[in-house]
């Protein structure tokens, strides 16, 4: 589980209303908000009612979907990364390489 101090606070969250970066990829869709005030890296995962109707399966893919951006935290840049997962999609082992390139290919990724 990433450390608290990289997930989204509900302050930061209802302030987000600058332009953001949209990236589609394999599992979902993320969108990055370049926010000045922050220093580290911020993450947040939506998951909507009708995507899964029960709280269970909500935390179930937030909890895989923090754990592919565990590996990646001391790479990211400090934006606030807004993650909406795909319906059809389990997400899988292969979850963690696919968002690496994709952040990479946008250049996301201090490396």
């Amino acid at each position: 589980m990433i450390p608290r101090i990289n997930k989204v606070s509900s302050a930061l969250f209802t302030s987000l209303t600058m332009r953001s970066v949209q990236v589609s990829f394999l599992y979902g869709t993320i969108k990055v908000y370049k926010v000045e005030a922050i220093k580290d890296p911020k993450i947040a995962v939506i998951v909507s009612k009708k995507h899964t109707p029960t709280a269970v399966g909500r935390n179930y893919i937030k909890r895989r979907v923090f754990q592919g951006f565990q590996g990646l935290l001391p790479l990211l840049i400090p934006c606030v990364y807004v993650v909406y997962p795909k319906k059809s999609v389990k997400i899988d082992e292969n979850f963690q390489t696919n968002l690496q390139q994709v952040l990479k290919k946008h250049n996301f990724l201090d490396m």
